[in-house]
């Protein structure tokens, strides 16, 4: 399993491909919906807010968007150093 997930996130590349970025965005989703269910599930308090709970969701796919493209801009400012 270590392995399968380790080919799955590493090709070898220094580049992030679209696959890559599209796996990382769904495994947010993924993770952020099971966060989401589970404060649905276990809230005991007077109001639930829906929009909350969208807001975790909508805040993880936003944070691995950021993160993607600030490792793209460092990925190319590397290359501009390196052709130097």
């Amino acid at each position: 399993m270590k392995e399968l997930l380790f080919n799955l996130f590493y090709d070898g590349s220094t580049g992030i491909s679209p696959v890559f970025a599209i796996v990382s965005m769904s495994v947010a989703l993924v993770l952020s919906a099971f966060v989401a269910l589970t404060y649905k599930l276990t809230y005991s308090g007077v109001s639930y807010s829906k929009k909350f709970n969208s807001s975790l969701i909508m805040m993880s796919l936003i944070t691995t968007k950021t993160v993607l493209w600030q490792v793209l801009l460092n990925m190319l400012n590397l290359a501009k150093l390196t052709m130097l």
